[in-house]
């Protein structure tokens, strides 16, 4: 071996050995036909794979990384192209499975090495993506002054320690400056020597709170605005701390001018109004145009037990409506918008009703400076207006059923009449007539017959009479005995007639709450089936059950007949009760008002009556009328 050769021998041990004293994580891997094999590592390696690194000797490049294709692209970039490559990237090692984040730099030593260095940069990283966090929640952070500085309702100034103005919000370059004054002009200058400042002798109290005190001053006068006016003010001032030292102050201007003129009108005619206003009935109270008040009078104040001290600077709404908005369609707030006395009426929490006058207060100028609330409370007049309204129904629904009862009482009547009459004039002619004897006792049958209609449609009306003027006293009753009772009196009522009444109920005794009217309700269900009824035997069916409707417990009565029926286009006609009503359509003669009647009869036992088919669909096999009643707890 040559000195040149021993040579080569000995740098390339002590290359080795300065490789693998470097504190970074070094891999050698040399080229093999198309693929690189792993052939050394440094003790840095070793630690950080925890040894696990001399297992991967001789391991191939596409087997190790087989699921990281972009390291197996930058290996043969580095040795195919002979270039170094530098990237940073989030890597799991093979060996412990753990993840790290790592600045990895390819270097190309020829004639076919590939040492990679990596270097782990994980705490870097995590500073990093922390410092992004905070830039981030600062940003969002300065937004959310920005929008909050921006949009309040009041005048705010920042000034650094120096007293500097580094920021001033758009109302106070609106509504203070009137746009008068550009943001760029108060940017830069000093606060202590505005000349606004100055001039109401205030630099000395804000330097107080670049000092560390807080200033709140109230109803402040400055006698020279930018705007060339003066104005009263509304003070407060905090200083800003970092850690402990003060490095600026905030500043907030609320400009109560309208509030102080309108006080300053009612001082200068308090005195020669006060006598007036304090013995007035109505309520006055004078508000800003945010509905502070200012001013209320005596009456104002009793119909809250409140003094007056304790209402002036509170919202008006707060106090007569325990609101935090304005009244929905309020006069006050109308007539600011429309310059003109509006009116509307107001019901309050405690239920009292009033009538409020909204007044807009206009200065000499033309300006809009407040407004008037005059109030008169009229819940009696309402309570009185409500009574008239009812009574008038009440009496609109009695001439209605009077004349109602009128007309049918009339047109009942009169078809009694003219059939007796009828029966007469045939007895005068059949009487004489010994072949005529069977009509004859027939004639005389439809005479009493009639005489019984007249009979029962008297105690109708006096009954329905009765339901209208009264309240009914109502009891306990037995249905099965009220029953028999309505069924003896019908058979009586109709001698020569074929009647076949079967009562059908489970149990022997079905109490209701009712009275003495049940009976005749019945009497003229029975009647009616009688009386429309075609058939040679007239067949009457009554059920008794209980049932439960909207959870509570009734006892249903059906009257099942085989009469003429009730078509479905006169079912909903035949229970109706206004008059205006009743006059639109044409009853069976003698239906109407014992049907009305019995209708009035149940509702007022708070039960409830309907018709239906016997046969469902064929109205002409008869009627089911059905009764239901609350049953007796």
């Amino acid at each position: 071996m040559t000195e040149k050769d021993n040579n080569l021998e000995l740098n390339e041990e002590r290359c080795k050995i300065v490789l693998k004293s470097i504190s970074i994580p070094i891999y050698t891997w040399q080229k093999s036909d198309e693929d690189l094999i792993l052939i050394d590592y440094n003790i840095a390696a070793e630690k950080v794979t925890k040894g696990r690194i001399e297992e991967y000797i001789g391991i191939k490049a596409t087997e190790l990384y087989k699921d990281q294709p972009e390291i197996l692209k930058e290996l043969y970039n580095c040795v195919n192209k002979q270039v170094d490559i530098y990237r940073e990237m989030e890597y799991k090692f093979v060996s412990t499975g753990e993840k790290k984040y790592l600045s990895v730099k390819y270097n190309f030593v020829s004639p076919d090495l590939v040492i990679i260095h990596t270097e782990d940069i994980t705490q870097r990283k995590k500073a990093q993506q922390e410092l992004k966090r905070s830039e981030e929640e600062l940003r969002e952070s300065q937004e959310r002054y920005r929008n909050i500085f921006d949009t309040v309702p009041t005048s705010l100034i920042l000034v650094d320690k120096e007293g500097i103005i580094i920021d001033i919000n758009p109302y106070h370059l609106k509504h203070l400056a009137m746009g008068k004054t550009r943001k760029e002009e108060f940017i830069g200058k000093n606060i202590f020597t505005h000349p606004t400042i100055m001039n109401a002798g205030l630099s000395e109290k804000y330097k107080k709170v670049l000092e560390g005190e807080p200033l709140n001053l109230k109803d402040q006068y400055f006698p020279s605005l930018t705007t060339g006016s003066d104005g009263y003010f509304n003070i407060r001032a905090v200083p800003l701390f970092k850690n402990e030292d003060v490095i600026g102050a905030i500043f907030t201007h609320e400009d109560i001018t309208d509030r102080k003129n309108i006080e300053e009108i009612l001082k200068k005619e308090k005195q020669e109004k006060s006598i007036i206003l304090e013995n007035i009935l109505e309520h006055i109270v004078f508000q800003s145009l945010d509905h502070t008040v200012i001013y209320p009078n005596k009456a104002a104040c009793d119909s809250v037990n409140q003094k007056a001290e304790q209402l002036i600077g509170r919202k008006c709404h707060e106090i007569w409506q325990g609101s935090n908005e304005v009244c929905e369609n309020c006069p006050v707030e109308r007539s600011f918008k429309t310059k003109k006395p509006e009116v509307n009426e107001i019901t309050t929490i405690d239920g009292r009703v009033w009538f409020i006058k909204g007044y807009p207060i206009i200065d000499e100028k033309g300006n809009l400076i407040g407004g008037v609330e005059v109030t008169s409370e009229i819940t009696e007049k309402k309570h009185i207006e409500d009574k008239l309204k009812k009574s008038e129904k009440m009496y609109r629904e009695a001439y209605n059923s009077s004349n109602l009862y009128k007309d049918l009482f009339t047109h009942d009547i009169n078809n009694i009449f003219q059939n007796i009459l009828s029966s007469i004039e045939l007895y005068n002619l059949y009487r004489k007539d010994p072949e005529k004897q069977f009509e004859l006792e027939e004639i005389e049958n439809l005479i009493v017959q009639q005489i019984l209609r007249g009979t029962m449609l008297v105690s109708n009306v006096q009954n329905l009479s009765a339901i209208e003027n009264y309240e009914p006293s109502l009891f306990s009753i037995e249905v099965n005995e009220v029953l028999k009772k309505a069924i003896n009196f019908v058979r009586k009522s109709f001698p020569n007639k074929k009647i076949n009444i079967k009562t059908e109920s489970i149990q022997n005794e079905y109490f209701v709450i009712a009275n003495e009217l049940l009976q005749n309700a019945f009497e003229n269900l029975l009647f009616n089936a009688v009386k429309h009824n075609n058939n040679e035997i007239i067949k009457i069916d009554i059920n008794l059950s209980k049932d439960v409707k909207d959870d509570k417990k009734i006892i249903k009565i059906e009257f099942i007949d085989n009469g003429v029926g009730i078509s479905d286009s006169m079912k909903g006609e035949i229970f109706q009760r206004e008059y205006k009503e009743y006059l639109n359509y044409k009853l069976p003669s003698g239906i109407g008002l014992g049907l009305l009647f019995t209708k009035k009869v149940i509702e007022s036992f708070n039960g409830e009556i309907k018709v239906e088919d016997r046969i469902e669909g064929d109205y002409t096999q008869g009627s089911n009328f059905i009764i239901l009643l609350p049953e007796e707890k």
